[in-house]
């Protein structure tokens, strides 16, 4: 098994990249955590969403984001990037992102639009949203490390 994306972390410009982007989006993940509402007990309340799991759980969300970016900032440096791989990125990040906080108590405007209705979901399904976003990302990673290894059919096409 060929890991091109980890490998590519062997140079300094690329883990720079990684752990900078790391640092960044578990940065803002900390944040929304601790200044957010989040929900406790059938409540929402400030700082409710900030736990060991969660805190896991964007460590873990950060280092694949900053091992994407490095994969994916290689692959424009190489004049290869397709976007497949960008799109997995942003699609697990979103996701992960709406699940660190509550929602429905943070963005009350979108419910001018009619969404708060839609937002419940990321605060009562939190687990599972979690799950997929880690999955959307670890697909992300596939494709990068795809993309470095040049054999990546999806983006042929």
């Amino acid at each position: 098994m060929n890991l091109s994306v980890f490998k590519n972390l062997a140079g300094p410009t690329q883990l720079l990249v990684m752990v900078g982007s790391a640092f960044l989006f578990f940065d803002i993940n900390f944040w929304m955590m601790k200044n957010l509402p989040g929900s406790r007990d059938q409540m929402c309340i400030v700082g409710g969403n900030y736990t060991t799991g969660n805190l896991i759980y964007s460590v873990l969300l950060s280092l694949m984001a900053g091992t994407m970016i490095a994969g994916v900032f290689t692959l424009f440096q190489r004049r290869q990037s397709k976007l497949a791989a960008s799109t997995t990125t942003g699609a697990g990040l979103l996701v992960g992102g709406l699940t660190v906080f509550c929602t429905a108590c943070t963005l009350p405007v979108i419910s001018l639009f009619g969404i708060s209705i839609g937002l419940t979901i990321f605060t009562t399904y939190g687990l599972p949203f979690k799950i997929v976003s880690l999955l959307i990302m670890a697909a992300g990673l596939w494709i990068v490390n795809r993309q470095l290894d040049d054999r990546c059919e999806i983006c042929e096409g």
